[in-house]
């Protein structure tokens, strides 16, 4: 039997060529069943690759076993404002977006991304955020449909070239204020160390 130990952390500029790395494998091996490979070529060249102001923003976060990163994702809220903002109007709202959650394939369907997506919703909720927003391409899906997001629309991501790529639009709502405490309480406990409050270590256990 061997016990696999892996932690949930912020990132960092020394995490940058391994997570593009990461995404590059992940992006080819787990979307050929959707997409052509020249187009994922050009999707993660123009689109979903690393978004270094993230990593600046802490809201980028990476999952490392054994000082080798097999997981990455983060979330923006540029041109998004809380929900808890005084005179904004509702319509004017804009949720946050969560940026694209890469796994390695050798390590899928094992919590990491789950790990990544819970570091991500509780920086949201404590952002005081309501809703989160993504918009994914086609193998993705099932994933974050099965974390609670729900599909809004057919989208499309538009490549330099005129390409269109067929993505999904989904979103998810928090249960508000429940959300939010539990959130907090979750901060409040836990012991101030380098990595960013509320990243995760976990042990996984395979025969």
């Amino acid at each position: 039997m061997t016990v696999k130990h892996w932690q949930c952390r912020l990132a960092t500029r020394a995490d940058e060529i391994p997570v593009v790395a990461l995404q590059v494998e992940c992006t080819h091996q787990l979307g050929l069943a959707f997409h052509k490979d020249l187009l994922l070529s050009r999707y993660i060249r123009e689109i979903g690759g690393l978004d270094k102001d993230l990593i600046n923003r802490r809201t980028y976060y990476v999952v490392e076993q054994d000082n080798h990163i097999i997981g990455s994702g983060g979330w923006s809220d540029r041109g998004a404002q809380p929900e808890s903002d005084a005179g904004v109007q509702k319509s004017k709202l804009m949720p946050p977006c969560v940026c694209t959650v890469f796994v390695d394939p050798d390590y899928i369907r094992r919590g990491v991304g789950t790990a990544i997506l819970n570091a991500v919703e509780e920086d949201i909720r404590l952002a005081g955020y309501h809703s989160v927003e993504l918009v994914t391409i086609l193998s993705a899906v099932n994933f974050y449909a099965s974390l609670g997001y729900k599909k809004l629309d057919n989208s499309v991501v538009e490549l330099s070239n005129g390409t269109l790529l067929p993505a999904i639009r989904m979103s998810k709502r928090f249960d508000d204020h429940k959300a939010r405490d539990d959130a907090k309480a979750s901060r409040g406990s836990q012991k101030d160390t380098d990595s960013r409050p509320g990243s995760d270590s976990h042990s996984e256990t395979e025969s």
